[in-house]
C-alpha cells in the first residue's frame, strides 16, 4: 500500500481475507515490487498476469500495445510470421540508422497476445 501512494502506476485492491490485488504496468516494474516485498519479509504468491479491459458504455476496450523490434535481416520474416499469429499489424519498417544489415519493424498488437510473448528478445512494447 505504501508503494501505491508513491507509485501512480501502481493500484492495489483490497481481495478477500488477507489478500491484495495488484494491478501495475509491465513485468519489470511488478518484478521490482516483488523483489522489494520479499527483501522485507513480506509472503507472498503471484499469479500469471491478466490483461485489464477497460469498459465504456456497454462496449468491452481491448488495449492495445506498441511493440518496436530490432532485428537482424535474415530473422524479419521469422518474427513477422510470429507476431502476424498474435493479430500483429505492422506499422512502420525499416532500416536501423547507423546499423547496417539490422531492421526496426514497429507494430502494434492487442495485449493478450502479447503479454506472454518470451521476453528475452531485445523488443520494446508501450501502451497506445
Amino acid at each position: 500500500m505504501a508503494e501505491a501512494e508513491t507509485n501512480l502506476a501502481i493500484n492495489v485492491i483490497p481481495g478477500l481475507s488477507e489478500s491484495y490485488e495488484v494491478q501495475g504496468r509491465g513485468e519489470l516494474q511488478l518484478g521490482i515490487l516483488i523483489e522489494n516485498m520479499r527483501r522485507e519479509g513480506f509472503e507472498l504468491s503471484v499469479s500469471p498476469p491478466k490483461v485489464m479491459y477497460k469498459t465504456e458504455g456497454n462496449v468491452k476496450l481491448e488495449p492495445i500495445e506498441e511493440v518496436i523490434i530490432e532485428v537482424n535481416e535474415e530473422h524479419v520474416g521469422l518474427i513477422m510470421e510470429a507476431l502476424s499469429h498474435r493479430r500483429a499489424e505492422v506499422t512502420d519498417m525499416g532500416p536501423v540508422p547507423g546499423n547496417v544489415g539490422r531492421t526496426r519493424m514497429c507494430l502494434t498488437c492487442p495485449s493478450r497476445f502479447v503479454i506472454f510473448y518470451p521476453t528475452y528478445s531485445r523488443y520494446f512494447v508501450r501502451s497506445l
